[in-house]
């Protein structure tokens, strides 16, 4: 008996690049390679898993999908080259909780899309109702929570400075 290969994709992202990005002359930040280097292993150690591209939104929010990286892989899913998309965790997928969830779920579901997050746990293929339909939704609250937060931080810290002149 065959074992199903899939046609995997890596994809990548980072809201904001190093800050050394822009003075060493470098393609990408520090933090792309480390969840290339990631995903790489990942791929290697599985043999159900072909690496077939890597898609990269370096600089990117995760707050909405219009990536470019990201379109262009959908529409490879859409054509049938990628059958497995691989991530380092979900906040790489996105951040926004309705709509990352609403990929998970559903769209990567009716596409026949495999989806692996290799830090959360969670492999489409083998995860149960609980970690479908309760653990990743909670998982994604978390990540779209923490942008929030973040964006919160940044606004006081200018109406700070702003005030002190």
């Amino acid at each position: 008996m065959n074992k199903r290969v899939y046609k995997t994709a890596m994809y990548l992202r980072l809201s904001k690049g190093d800050d050394d990005l822009k003075t060493s002359g470098k393609v990408q930040s520090n933090s792309i390679d480390s969840q290339k280097l990631i995903i790489g292993n990942f791929i290697e150690a599985h043999d159900d898993l072909e690496l077939v591209d890597c898609f990269i939104d370096d600089g990117h929010t995760g707050l909405n999908f219009d990536r470019n990286a990201f379109k262009e892989m959908m529409k490879k899913v859409d054509v049938g080259e990628i059958d497995c998309i691989v991530v380092k965790d979900n906040s790489r997928l996105g951040r926004d909780r309705i709509v990352t969830t609403e990929f998970i779920s559903k769209t990567f579901e009716e596409k026949g899309v495999r989806f692996i997050s290799i830090n959360d746990n969670y492999d489409s293929l083998t995860a149960g109702s609980s970690d479908k339909n309760l653990i990743m939704p909670i998982t994604n609250l978390f990540n779209d929570n923490y942008s929030k937060d973040i964006s919160n931080k940044v606004k006081a810290s200018k109406q700070a400075k702003w005030n002190n002149g």
